[in-house]
């Protein structure tokens, strides 16, 4: 029988310059060297939203030079904090968010205590939820 009803079973493309910004935590980098001679940088890390709630957050860089790929992997230090701003996307079924070529700075030092702090505290109930 037709309702009428129009359904999508897939999601339509549409690319947009929607950004976020957040602090993260570097958890794990990981370096792709790829076969057609182009560069991967993938980083793990815990973020914070606006009120210290703590999510889990992908980072994804290609850089274009191996200059690039050094200065990004020599930055991107596991256990730092940064402030990251950048195009993202929420993979629906993953639940999951990845920053794509964001921009970043290192936290201030008169910062970076307190910032762990709220890391360490408010991190320790979100990983048992996602563990």
């Amino acid at each position: 029988m037709d309702t009428g009803e129009v359904k999508y079973d897939e999601s339509c493309f549409f690319p947009n310059d929607a950004e976020m910004t957040t602090i993260i935590l570097v958890k794990h980098v990981n370096y792709y060297h790829h076969d057609d001679d182009s560069h991967q940088v993938s980083i793990e890390c815990l973020a914070l939203d606006s009120q210290g709630n703590v999510f889990c957050l992908g980072i994804e860089y290609t850089p274009f030079s191996v200059a690039e790929k050094d200065l990004i992997l020599a930055d991107m230090i596991e256990e730092k904090i940064y402030f990251v701003k950048g195009v993202f996307c929420v993979v629906n079924n993953e639940a999951s968010i990845t920053l794509y070529e964001p921009i970043y700075k290192a936290m201030e030092k008169e910062m970076e205590a307190t910032i762990r702090e709220v890391f360490k505290i408010n991190s320790a109930a979100t990983l048992q939820t996602v563990n």
